[in-house]
């Protein structure tokens, strides 16, 4: 994924835990496949949110398909 084409800037992390959400990973699983806790994840999550102005995670999911980012 290109933060370069993003309206906002992500972390590296961030554009981790965003490519795993919209892969379907539970907030549980993206933590294992990153080796950080499942609180860790849902601090990233709700970064994201912020960020990008959204209140759902399938608005984060949205986000990703509007903006043709590749995961």
């Amino acid at each position: 994924m290109n933060n370069n084409t993003l309206p906002v800037q992500l972390s590296d992390r961030e554009l981790d835990v965003l490519c795993l959400l919209v892969k379907g990973y539970a907030n549980s699983d993206i933590a294992a496949d990153l080796h950080l806790s499942p609180r860790t994840i849902s601090g990233h999550v709700a970064s994201l949110k912020q960020k990008l102005n959204v209140s759902k995670r399938a608005d984060l999911i949205r986000f990703v398909r509007q903006n043709g980012l590749n995961c």
